[in-house]
């Protein structure tokens, strides 16, 4: 598997990428080769790489696959060039960020008690401990969710008349946003989960009432506009709009 996406890695580094995204990666044993592919890449001619990998998740405690995300988070514990990130449910973020920072090389702090009634954060034993370890806090987290829109299908009858009306090929259903949510909705959810710079001193900041862990990079992923991302990065840049800097 390893050789499969050799190919792939060396033709985008020989172009001079900064950053590789492996996305959406299925299984903890292709997670494994693609890190494994990465820190060979790094000994052997490619010491500048750097790469995420995504996986997926619907409820934000296993991959698609049924590989838990502890484990994906430790499988490139070890790999500095190697991120994580997860597509997941925009109210399941907190819960994916959690499970795919709580392992360590010995794996001893994974565990379901980590998991909190505050956002699904960890308790603040977890946090002291983990705030110790350099190379375990040098590994960023990239959060950039779907807008959350479903899809609404059209009847067949309702296609026909509307084919009628505009005389064109029909559409077989529309994106709509749940009841209640917005895209306001999708920019506040987004922000209490991803680190916000201090206004005037680029410092980063632990976030909501100071519980970690957070994303330090953000973005929007499916039906997700430029318009969203401009009211993001003021939410969370302020620094730079006050300074009239973009």
């Amino acid at each position: 598997m390893m050789e499969f996406h050799r190919p792939r890695a060396t033709i985008l580094l020989d172009a001079g990428v900064d950053l590789i995204a492996w996305e959406t990666i299925p299984c903890l044993r292709e997670v494994r080769a693609i890190v494994n592919l990465t820190r060979n890449l790094a000994l052997n001619g490619y010491p500048n790489i750097a790469a995420w990998l995504s996986v997926a998740s619907l409820d934000g405690q296993n991959t698609v696959s049924g590989d838990p995300l502890q484990t994906i988070a430790s499988a490139t514990y070890d790999c500095p060039q190697a991120r994580t990130n997860c597509c997941i449910p925009n109210h399941l973020i907190g819960q994916a960020l959690t499970n795919l920072k709580e392992a360590n090389q010995d794996n001893k702090l994974c565990g379901g008690e980590s998991c909190t009634e505050e956002g699904f954060h960890p308790p603040a034993r977890l946090i002291e401990s983990l705030s110790k370890d350099k190379q375990y806090n040098s590994k960023l987290l990239i959060c950039y969710p779907n807008s959350g829109e479903v899809w609404k299908r059209i009847s067949r009858n309702k296609l026909h008349e509307k084919a009628q009306e505009k005389k064109a090929s029909p559409c077989r259903g529309r994106w709509l946003w749940p009841k209640n949510k917005t895209p306001e909705e999708w920019i506040r959810e987004l922000a209490k989960h991803v680190v916000k710079r201090r206004i005037g001193d680029f410092m980063m900041t632990a976030g909501p009432n100071g519980v970690m862990p957070l994303a330090q990079w953000a973005g929007g992923c499916c039906r997700i506009r430029a318009e969203q991302i401009a009211i993001l990065a003021r939410i969370m840049k302020p620094d730079e709009f006050l300074s009239g800097t973009t």
